[in-house]
């Protein structure tokens, strides 16, 4: 099977963890459109997916995929089929290869309705917490408990 081609236009990438945290995708991508009409999107999952749900309340010119697998080499090629021009991150969980990646590849990355990651072993780690946090460029928290608790993982006070 062939791999969908990117579609002329900036390419906005709307990174979720589940169908759950991609309810919100279309009214976002409604509001997007209504800023610049030429915007592409491409919209991956993590964890199950892509659904049939969510891919039928998506604008037909939507691409809709499961997120790169955890390997270098998925990463890469993903980043270079794809070439997005900006990232908008709503998973609560924090992938280091694929966000490193994107910063490394110079794409802006918003992460938004951000909570404290679930992630465990994370108090082992706070370094690597710290630089994963640094690498968007602005974060919008969830309520202010959130803004709060991802001040104290590291998160620039600046950019939430």
């Amino acid at each position: 099977m062939q791999a969908p081609r990117r579609r002329a236009g900036p390419l906005v990438w709307l990174h979720v963890g589940s169908e759950l945290e991609a309810l919100g995708v279309p009214d976002l991508i409604d509001r997007l459109r209504d800023e610049r009409e030429d915007i592409a999107v491409l919209v991956t999952v993590t964890r199950r997916g892509p659904d049939e749900l969510l891919a039928s309340r998506l604008p037909r010119d939507a691409d809709v995929q499961r997120a790169p697998g955890a390997t270098l080499h998925a990463v890469t090629a993903f980043l270079e089929q794809w070439r997005p021009d900006v990232c908008i991150w709503a998973d609560n969980t924090l992938e280091p290869l694929l966000i490193n990646a994107t910063g490394k590849a110079g794409i802006p990355m918003f992460l938004v309705d951000a909570r404290v990651p679930e992630r465990t072993g994370w108090r082992w780690f706070p370094g690597q917490r710290r630089a994963l946090l640094r690498r968007f460029a602005a974060i919008i928290a969830s309520d202010a408990q959130s803004a709060e608790g991802l001040k104290a993982l590291g998160a620039p006070p600046d950019r939430i």
